[in-house]
């Protein structure tokens, strides 16, 4: 499982980097700020929550909780019988300093790619050797790679895994997606109201030994004609709203009415689509020991949702003409 200097070679785009260091070190994800506050509610249409790039905090047994907008998670010392139970466990396996797997459904490619192959998420480790002995902090990478075809993902044995699983424990935030409605295909002077499919607002639970996380997706923002735009805002993932629903109707979604198509607005040309920006705040948070559950911070995740935005046909009949 370590580096090869094909897998080095690989395509890649670092774009979830997240680096954390466990047992008595800080996370670092981008910028490290303070915890945020305590999860809303935030009135609809009203300021977004505050959000950090990235927290971490100790709790029982040596182990560490750790946060940001790509994902969260657990990672504790070596369980007791250290170096042996570990190798115990890989039962000669080599020690997963690298290992690959496969990306969420819900995951969105960061580009085009017009080669043969697959994406797949990695994540490379440091800071025990290959006897299984810790020898420095332990820090991890997460990356989203593309594997040339026919390069498979390199998985991890079982026996990895079982090594993983008594370090740590971690889980992804799903991509920044909104969609509109009544229509998904927005038209000129009709309110729409953007909110988050069901698919993107659920993240997988993490439980380490007697601790236990959870994330909540509890604002969205959105920027409909590009990053530059004036947001608008709603509490949780937003309402999908029906043909009758209208802005008096369902107060405090995402609503938005464009007053021009999308026509001509990035590269001049017909059928082009407005880059929405759409930020999904996270709150994350931990239970220690069979105690309350307490917030490690309110993280965002960003994405640009290319929308069309197109005008309202009306047929025009002439005088004496035939419908």
């Amino acid at each position: 499982m370590t580096r090869t200097p094909l897998r080095r070679a690989l395509t890649r785009l670092r774009r979830a980097v997240l680096t954390f260091t466990a047992l008595g070190a800080t996370v670092v994800a981008g910028a490290v700020l303070a915890p945020a506050a305590q999860a809303g509610p935030w009135g609809g249409g009203g300021a977004a929550p505050p959000s950090s790039s990235g927290a971490s905090a100790t709790v029982s047994g040596g182990c560490r909780v750790y946060g940001s907008g790509k994902g969260y998670g657990v990672v504790c010392p070596s369980p007791g019988g250290g170096a042996n139970y570990l190798r115990n466990l890989l039962r000669g396996d080599p020690v997963p300093t690298c290992y690959q797997g496969e990306v969420d459904d819900n995951f969105v490619p960061p580009r085009e790619t017009f080669e043969r192959g697959q994406w797949a998420i990695e994540v490379c480790m440091e800071g025990y050797d290959a006897r299984a002995v810790q020898v420095g902090p332990v820090s991890y990478t997460i990356e989203f790679v593309f594997l040339p075809h026919p390069q498979q993902i390199a998985y991890p044995t079982e026996n990895q895994r079982a090594f993983l699983r008594a370090i740590q424990q971690n889980s992804q935030i799903p991509q920044a997606v909104v969609q509109a409605s009544p229509s998904a295909s927005p038209r000129v002077g009709s309110p729409v109201s953007f909110y988050v499919p069901e698919l993107y607002t659920i993240a997988r639970p993490v439980e380490v030994r007697n601790i236990r996380m959870r994330a909540e997706l509890v604002y969205t923002e959105v920027r409909p004609r590009g990053a530059a735009d004036t947001p608008v805002g709603c509490d949780g993932p937003g309402v999908e709203a029906g043909p009758e629903d209208t802005p008096a109707t369902v107060p405090g979604a995402c609503w938005y009415t464009f007053d021009r198509s999308s026509n001509l607005a990035d590269s001049g040309r017909d059928g082009d689509r407005y880059p929405l920006h759409a930020r999904a705040l996270w709150q994350v948070e931990y239970s220690d020991n069979g105690g309350p559950w307490q917030s490690l911070g309110t993280f965002a995740r960003e994405a640009v949702n290319p929308t069309r935005v197109t005008e309202v046909q009306t047929l025009v009949i002439p005088p004496g003409g035939n419908a």
